[in-house]
């Protein structure tokens, strides 16, 4: 696996033949064949791909969240009357099988992409989309080519900044002296480079970088020598499984040394509950809900009443990276909605969306793909904005404002 696949499992393997199917949804959200005499226009015709039957890191509830989205807009109407017709396509996180789905989405006239991901398998897209001049509409940038490709539109975060941000988390949350763990694997340098680039920002102090085998399973001597380098703090840089080890070895360390970290840390909570209370965390989003406050963010509310039109209530679906590719319903529509009615072709929309200023305030940051971005290696890439969290009672929750951090300064000075 190439290291900059590797940095995309931080934010969050084949199978069989990738299978697609189709949703064309009535106002109550599920399937039917029902007359759509309501629409005046040409249905605009999208595919979403994500790895449903996938032996690792499967992510099947993107499906759920995206077709929820679409529905509500047909409910609403469409998009200027059109009606949006959905179809979908298990990409199987490999890159064959992404290819194929994006060869089905040019067989079946699909204009776009949307809210599609495939962690270890995004490349396969591009070798089909870009002769075909196909965007993907917010995608999940796990892959370099997510972030190069004239057809690649994200919007949820950077990887860059997913790995840079902990340190900020754990700094407001009292770290001062930050050891930093993960895998002898040189695939991880990239993961150290930015991490200490993190901790800098955060005008915290590095204090050295403890690594082991991926065999390790006692991780007295890792947890040791970061004491022995000073430090108060450790940033974990994963995998999943080594949380419990690191944990248990602090606590039986006599020091009171926190572990602080990525997405490893909100898997872990499950099985480990409050043993994980005090540790800062760092994600793209806030934590998604269909219980939003009063006072939450606009698109947040429209999350919870879509998904709950469409019945999809399982608490199994409330994922951060399945919000993440609901995020690409609104952009969607606000580029579509700048196009003439039944005028939205995959060329109208790579038009439009190279002048959208997308800014879901409150839940992710600004993508302004008019603008520059801020890494010059990483041209498609303009959300470099993170959510300060610390888990307390075994759960994540928001730490006191500004609980956001935007890191785009901080990779521009990598350019």
């Amino acid at each position: 696996m190439r290291r900059w696949q590797l940095l995309g499992a931080l934010g969050l393997a084949a199978i069989a033949v990738a299978g697609c199917g189709s949703s064309n949804s009535d106002d109550s959200g599920s399937a039917s064949s029902s007359s759509s005499s309501k629409f005046s226009g040409p249905p605009i015709k999208l595919m979403v791909s994500a790895p449903i039957n996938a032996q690792a890191y499967g992510a099947p509830e993107i499906i759920d969240t995206v077709t929820a989205g679409i529905d509500a807009v047909n409910r609403k109407g469409g998009i200027k009357g059109s009606k949006i017709e959905l179809e979908t396509c298990d990409n199987g996180n490999d890159p064959n099988k992404s290819a194929q789905c994006a060869q089905q989405a040019v067989k079946n006239k699909d204009v776009a992409l949307i809210g599609s991901y495939s962690l270890i398998g995004g490349s396969g897209f591009y070798s089909v989309l870009e002769p075909a001049k196909i965007p993907t509409i917010g995608n999940g940038p796990s892959d370099p080519k997510d972030w190069t490709s004239p057809m690649s539109f994200p919007v949820s975060y950077s990887p860059q900044a997913y790995v840079a941000a902990p340190p900020v988390a754990m700094a407001k949350a009292g770290c001062k002296k930050i050891a930093n763990f993960g895998f002898e694997d040189k695939a991880y340098d990239p993961y150290f480079q930015f991490a200490k680039a993190g901790i800098k920002y955060a005008k915290a102090q590095w204090v050295g970088d403890s690594r082991f085998p991926s065999t390790t399973t006692d991780f007295t001597p890792v947890v040791a020598k970061a004491i022995k380098d000073g430090a108060d703090c450790g940033f974990t840089l994963g995998p999943d499984q080594s949380v419990p080890g690191l944990v248990r070895a602090m606590q039986t360390s006599g020091s009171k040394m926190r572990l602080g970290g990525l997405n490893h840390i909100g898997n872990n909570l499950s099985g480990m509950g409050t043993k994980l209370d005090g540790s800062p965390v760092a994600e793209p989003s806030p934590d998604p809900t269909l219980d939003p406050a009063p006072d939450a963010p606009a698109i947040m509310k429209q999350y919870a009443a879509d998904m709950k039109a469409d019945g999809k209530t399982d608490p199994k679906l409330q994922t951060l990276q399945g919000f993440s590719q609901y995020l690409s319903v609104p952009l969607f529509v606000q580029a579509a909605n700048t196009i003439p009615a039944g005028k939205v072709t995959s060329a109208a929309l790579i038009a439009a969306l190279n002048k959208t200023d997308f800014n879901p305030t409150g839940v992710a940051g600004e993508s302004n793909f008019a603008a520059p971005a801020p890494l010059k290696s990483a041209p498609r890439i303009h959300n470099y904005t993170m959510f300060l969290k610390i888990v307390k009672g075994g759960k994540k929750v928001l730490q006191a404002e500004p609980n956001q951090v935007d890191l785009s300064s901080l990779f521009a000075s990598f350019n």
